[in-house]
């Protein structure tokens, strides 16, 4: 940054020319706010300089960046979060407008932000401006802006910021209302805990009767959220379920009625018009949470909840089920003998 100094009767000013050398001149201004405004167009100058040959000196739309966040995340993320960030950065182009990408500002994020908080759940609008946080950051990180947006905007907390968990009482209920293929798809959701794009790519191959172990593969094409290859131990109730399911079976291990492969998407769109004709508010994911919460409520460790369910760390297993563990301390606490 361009500074002023006086010597003798002038004001001088420093600053670093296009070859990143610092030079100083004199303003033969002996009147130091006239050397302030000249110190100003020296500071455009400079930045101009600093700026050439890096991607803040062509200033991409935030659209266009789109292509260079997908190349970089490529392999990196699964397909289905990649998908996520494209949703989020829609629905904010929704509101914001496409304008350059190093024009966007913080007051347009907290106007997207309150315009979502209103249409959708506090969860949802914020896991779309995480989404939208990551985003600028890359963008911040290959020097296309000079700060991120995102970063002085505040959460709003949830009212219930424990996940939703069904009964047994209410997955029964659900399992009556829908057709067989719908019921191995739900079954097998709450055995292993799988997230919907994991199941809809189990292969039958994946399922080891004999050890009793579902595998959960993350490939470059297509990797899973946590990126990490696990094995899943299948409970010895679920046995004869999925001995019928892989009998005969070849290919993918759920199949839609028709016999092809399940989409992510449309699943989670029925399954919520089916959730809403037994009078259930919940989503598919719900299915995986309710897996962790039957397991610990029937005495499992977080470590092991962890390592069925695919959390990145036992920190994230912690935050989702700490409401469940007061219980389960309570019944451990009361296994002390009487003294």
């Amino acid at each position: 940054m361009a500074t002023i100094y006086k010597r003798g009767k002038y004001w001088w000013i420093a600053y670093k020319d296009a070859t990143g050398a610092r030079v100083a001149i004199s303003t033969k201004q002996s009147d130091k706010s006239v050397a302030k405004n000249l110190k100003k167009i020296y500071e455009v100058e400079e930045k101009k300089a600093a700026l050439k040959g890096t991607p803040l000196e062509k200033p991409l739309k935030v659209s266009e960046f789109f292509l260079i966040f997908q190349a970089n995340k490529k392999n990196r993320i699964a397909n289905s979060t990649l998908k996520l960030y494209k949703y989020a950065l829609n629905s904010f182009l929704n509101i914001a407008k496409d304008k350059a990408i190093n024009k966007v500002s913080t007051s347009d994020i907290e106007a997207w932000y309150t315009n979502h908080l209103e249409t959708h759940t506090t969860a949802g609008a914020n896991c779309f401006l995480r989404h939208l946080k990551g985003y600028f950051s890359l963008a911040l990180k290959l020097n296309y802006i000079e700060k991120n947006p995102v970063s002085n905007v505040s959460t709003v907390k949830e009212n219930n910021p424990f996940p939703r968990t069904l009964s047994e009482a209410e997955v029964s209920m659900l399992l009556e209302s829908v057709t067989v293929e719908w019921q191995r798809l739900i079954k097998t959701a709450i055995y292993t805990g799988c997230r919907l794009g994991e199941l809809c790519r189990l292969m039958t191959k994946d399922v080891d009767l004999e050890r009793r172990q579902i595998t959960v593969d993350s490939t470059s094409e297509n990797p899973t959220k946590a990126r990490q290859f696990r094995v899943i131990p299948l409970p010895l109730a679920a046995i004869p379920f999925f001995t019928d399911l892989t009998k005969d079976n070849e290919g993918y291990l759920l199949k839609t009625p028709s016999g092809t492969q399940w989409q992510v998407n449309w699943v989670s769109r029925k399954f919520i018009r089916y959730a809403r004709a037994v009078s259930l508010d919940c989503t598919f994911h719900d299915l995986r949470r309710t897996c962790g919460a039957w397991l610990i409520m029937k005495g499992a460790d977080l470590v092991t909840v962890q390592k069925i369910l695919g959390h990145s760390s036992v920190d994230v297993t912690v935050k989702h089920y700490v409401h469940l563990l007061s219980g389960y301390i309570q019944s451990q606490a009361d296994k002390m003998p009487e003294l």
